[in-house]
């Protein structure tokens, strides 16, 4: 389909997705449907690496792209590596950009889980797809150049909108 709105992401080189769809000509709106300071539960601490119930940065985005709903993100973020982060607006930003211009950090590497799952009722109302329907959740934690787990994310999105590509070197 040419019309059809999708972005390759390359599983051996992290990027960041608003800029990747931006370079591909795409109109991308990034809104922040929730955010706030939580402690880390169980799952997390060990993802990230921290004690239980640290201070992380929690945020809901819902990234539009032509003005359809694409991918609903969910992201935990060590508020002890890049300090007042909970006050930057993260709407229409690309998130790896603020990041660089604001901490000095840069994205090193990312490990991502790839599954195929039916969507909750959150992810349906905000995907605009039936509840239940099957979605791909990629659920990853990045590392920056300081070594250390960064971020936790869940990124809930429409099947058709990723398309991934894998490149082996020999």
């Amino acid at each position: 389909m040419a019309n059809e709105i999708y972005i390759e992401r390359s599983m051996d080189s992290p990027a960041s997705l608003t800029n990747l769809l931006k370079e591909k000509g795409y109109k991308v709106e990034n809104r922040v449907i929730e955010k706030k300071i939580i402690e880390s539960n169980y799952t997390i601490s060990h993802i990230l690496g921290v004690p239980l119930a640290t201070k992380l940065f929690f945020y809901k985005r819902l990234r539009m792209v032509e003005d359809q709903p694409k991918v609903l993100e969910k992201t935990y973020i060590n508020l002890d590596i890049v300090p007042g982060l909970d006050k930057v607006d993260l709407n229409d930003v690309a998130f790896l950009d603020v990041i660089e211009k604001k901490y000095g950090y840069h994205l090193a590497s990312n490990q991502e889980e790839i599954l195929i799952v039916s969507c909750n009722e959150e992810e349906a109302h905000y995907l605009h797809v039936p509840h239940g329907q099957d979605i791909v959740l990629i659920k990853g934690n990045s590392y920056l150049n300081i070594g250390k787990p960064f971020e936790y994310y869940e990124m809930a999105a429409i099947p058709s909108f990723f398309r991934f590509r894998s490149v082996i070197h020999q």
